[in-house]
């Protein structure tokens, strides 16, 4: 049974991908892909595709600098797993904090 901050993560992530979707300005938009490539595996909130740009999204609840820290190292992982991608990363606080690019 998923906890509450769970249940809020997953309709946050719910509420960013549906705004995404909505815009038409992406090719393809995916909640929660699952990846596997070579020694790297993980799970993204959201990837939204536009030509040859890889928007990633991570969701986090609340706002810290551990929490961001986090999403910068997953932002890496992602990088490694997809080399021949252009990748943009955006951090996004469901608590009121700015919106903000990973690197």
């Amino acid at each position: 049974m998923k906890s509450l901050d769970e249940k809020l993560h997953d309709v946050g992530v719910r509420q960013v991908n549906d705004r995404l979707t909505q815009t038409g300005l992406y090719d393809i938009v995916l909640k929660n892909p699952k990846y596997h490539i070579k020694d790297i595996d993980g799970e993204l909130d959201i990837i939204a595709i536009r030509g040859d740009v890889m928007h990633y999204y991570e969701i986090k609840l609340r706002h810290s600098k551990k929490r961001k820290h986090h999403a910068i190292e997953q932002y890496h992982r992602v990088c490694k797993a997809f080399p021949n991608m252009k990748i943009k990363g955006i951090y996004i606080p469901l608590n009121g904090g700015k919106i903000k690019r990973m690197i």
